[in-house]
């Protein structure tokens, strides 16, 4: 069922919290409308929550169908544990996760892709110009085992450099301090994602985006790739599709408001808890390279993007290509 928050009325719909969850009704920000239910929208902090800044400063949105609320999680593993327990009924995930966790019968759908890919090689050694020039290099990386990962050794295979044995991806840092590190001159080579590349770039006059992860893909696949989805409990679409087209159209919504004016989303995240500081973030957006398309339209790049993930790795996407089934389909009226 789709997960109740508590929104205004305290310890009341605390007690009142299992009943609503078991009948799916309720509207815990006004209790004027007993059709109207309750559900949550999980965002990662970081870059893939930016979308949902217009809406934490009130926490929720009352529509016709549903109160939409939204949280913030720190990590893909609580956002898989929101989602698994029925606590969220829509949130943000590598795209790839998504795949493994439909493959381990894990009741998700892909509703939309928001994020075209933020990586890119960062450094001071204006040598880098292409992806062979990495050869006999030790480059310091981020997301071990994770889609950064992947997708870095992937592209140098593309090039012909065995990542195992051409390069030396070193995984010693956490983006944080590789970012310092990088700033500080202690590390000239990083594989990293937005917003740290804005923040080096910002403090550092000789740093460059040396390699961009997304253009490198296009060069090969002639298309973008999809990074981050958002996902719907398949529950909560079958039991309240009004409700789950509303949480989507907010989100979209969102992004359009972000895109539309960087300077007042920079302050919004600054006000929030993103962990992302608002200047940067009004600086970075366009690496973002963030675009709300719903499954219909990017049904073909996550089909491509999980195939190449796939053939490279098959535990990259949870064992095999998922099936058509992974993509959201809501009664009556599609996926938007």
């Amino acid at each position: 069922m789709i997960a109740m928050r508590r929104l205004t009325l305290g310890a009341l719909v605390l007690l009142l919290a299992p009943v609503l969850m078991a009948t799916g009704h309720g509207d815990a920000g006004s209790g004027t409308q007993a059709s109207r239910v309750s559900l949550t929208v999980a965002a990662l902090r970081g870059p893939t929550g930016v979308g949902v800044a217009p809406y934490l400063a009130d926490g929720s949105v009352a529509g016709e169908a549903a109160t939409v609320s939204f949280e913030i999680v720190p990590d893909p593993g609580t956002m898989v544990a929101r989602l698994a327990s029925g606590e969220a009924a829509v949130g943000m995930l590598p795209s790839n996760v998504v795949a493994q966790l439909y493959n381990r019968d894990v009741p998700v759908r892909i509703a939309a892709v928001t994020l075209w890919g933020l990586m890119y090689v960062v450094g001071t050694d204006e040598s880098i110009r292409q992806w062979t020039d990495l050869e006999g290099r030790t480059v310091q990386a981020v997301g071990q085992g994770a889609t950064p990962d992947i997708l870095a050794r992937h592209l140098l295979a593309r090039n012909g450099l065995d990542p195992d044995a051409d390069v030396t991806l070193s995984f010693r840092y956490p983006p944080v301090e590789l970012a310092q590190l990088v700033i500080a001159g202690t590390v000239d080579l990083a594989i990293l994602p937005e917003p740290f590349v804005t923040q080096i770039l910002s403090r550092r006059d000789d740093a460059r985006v040396l390699l961009n992860f997304q253009t490198e893909w296009a060069r090969f696949y002639g298309e973008r790739y999809p990074q981050t989805a958002i996902v719907v409990r398949a529950d909560a679409a079958q039991e309240h599709p009004e409700a789950v087209r509303e949480a989507l159209a907010l989100i979209e919504a969102g992004w359009r408001q972000v895109h539309a004016d960087p300077e007042a989303a920079g302050a919004m995240v600054a006000d929030s808890n993103l962990g992302l500081p608002g200047p940067v973030v009004t600086a970075a957006l366009d690496r973002f390279n963030a675009d709300y398309v719903p499954v219909a339209a990017a049904r073909d790049a996550l089909n491509r993007f999980f195939s190449v993930l796939a053939d490279f790795d098959p535990r990259a996407v949870g064992g095999a290509v998922p099936d058509n089934g992974i993509y959201l389909s809501l009664p009556e009226g599609g996926s938007r």
